[in-house]
């Protein structure tokens, strides 16, 4: 009989705490995000992104960081602004 191993399931043992700090050595590693402008919050496994990125490839690749970690359920980065829509605010007349 072939024995196989067993899959992982998506539980985890691990805080949000955990998680949080995780999502953020995350962010560090990847060169492409700048992790000084973003927050982390975490709840029951669901990471919300918030803060400024100056494109939407960093966005992108903050998510991506983002579900890297084990324990992450999703990862919603709705509140996670482009810089530009900031300054465009400002300028207007």
């Amino acid at each position: 009989m072939l024995q196989t191993k067993p899959q992982a399931t998506q539980q985890s043992n691990k805080t949000d705490a955990q998680i949080q700090s995780e999502v953020f050595d995350e962010l560090k590693w990847d060169t492409r995000v700048k992790p000084e402008h973003i927050g982390i919050e975490v709840r029951e496994g669901m990471v919300a992104l918030t803060g400024h990125v100056d494109s939407y490839a960093e966005l992108s690749a903050a998510q991506e960081a983002a579900h890297r970690v084990s324990g992450v359920s999703d990862v919603a980065t709705q509140t996670l602004r482009f810089l530009w829509l900031r300054i465009a605010a400002r300028i207007k007349p």
